[in-house]
């Protein structure tokens, strides 16, 4: 019974979990992974494309907010105009030199780069990036196939990202409270969500899973409040939740008779009383008949 019942226990929790969200997470993971490679070729083939951009009109716009601007917004900006001419001054035109502009932009808006600009300067240089992104999948062909690896790549990091914050779901750092996992879950894509859940369904069973077989797991996933609420809004259903706790109920419930029936300490001690007392004849003498 102590190896049947109490270690089948974990394994029936985990089989439940998985019958909420079956997704595999190492699977999910791989798919992941194959989906973005296949849009980064796409992307890159794109940025090869024969088409040319037109961001004439984008300079024009920085020329003219620069001659107005003044301090951190007028430098800024002209860092922008910059890295959209080559090196005599002229516009560049290539997919691929323009999608290196905007590498070289988007560094001025990470690390201290970005800590030393002012709010308006950061508002500023993000909607010329907008803008520049704009003008390059406008220009034909390449453009589109440009756009379509650009969000189909950037929709697989996300989903990546959606499924190692599930894994982590629990843990304080990542989500403080049940308040800020429910404000982040409310940013996400539908598919962000569904692999966020995989995640958090990974992390339950990794909980349960690396608790010994003596222990009743369901004292580590249920019946804290805390736990539960982020638990409730990781699957994103109450229906789905309540699936979740009628298991584990029914799982405490069979760990509390078998501690009654012979699992615990004072049956133990009980139990060994009454061996020391037995005749090993009669033991022996009922073998032989049987």
């Amino acid at each position: 019974a102590n190896k049947v019942i109490q270690g089948g226990q974990i394994e029936r929790i985990t089989n439940q979990i998985d019958d909420l969200v079956p997704e595999n997470y190492m699977d999910t993971q791989n798919a992941i992974t194959t989906a973005r490679k296949g849009f980064g070729k796409d992307y890159n083939a794109a940025r090869d494309g024969g088409d040319l951009v037109d961001v004439m009109p984008l300079i024009k716009s920085l020329d003219d907010e620069i001659a107005s601007s003044k301090g951190g917004i007028k430098s800024s900006l002209q860092k922008v105009k910059d890295l959209l001419v080559d090196q005599n001054g002229n516009p560049e035109i290539t997919i691929e030199t323009l999608h290196q502009s905007k590498i070289a932009i988007d560094e001025l808006m990470s690390g201290e780069a970005r800590t030393s600009m002012g709010n308006i300067s950061k508002g500023r240089v993000k909607d010329y990036t907008n803008r520049l992104i704009e003008a390059i999948e406008g220009s034909g062909d390449s453009g589109a196939a440009y756009q379509a690896g650009r969000v189909g790549t950037r929709g697989e990091w996300m989903k990546q990202e959606a499924l190692e914050r599930g894994a982590n779901f629990m843990s304080k750092s990542e989500f403080a409270n049940p308040e800020t996992l429910s404000a982040e879950l409310a940013k996400m894509s539908a598919d962000e969500l569904h692999t966020f859940r995989i995640g958090a369904a990974q992390a339950l069973k990794q909980k349960v899973g690396d608790l010994v077989t003596r222990a009743d797991a369901t004292k580590k996933i249920m019946d804290i409040p805390s736990l539960e609420k982020k638990i409730v809004s990781a699957f994103g259903d109450v229906e789905l939740f309540k699936k979740y706790i009628t298991g584990l109920e029914a799982e405490k419930e069979m760990f509390k008779g078998y501690s009654m029936m012979g699992g615990s300490q004072t049956s133990a001690r009980e139990a060994a009383k009454a061996d020391a007392v037995v005749d090993p004849s009669r033991i022996v003498r009922g073998l032989v008949q049987m």
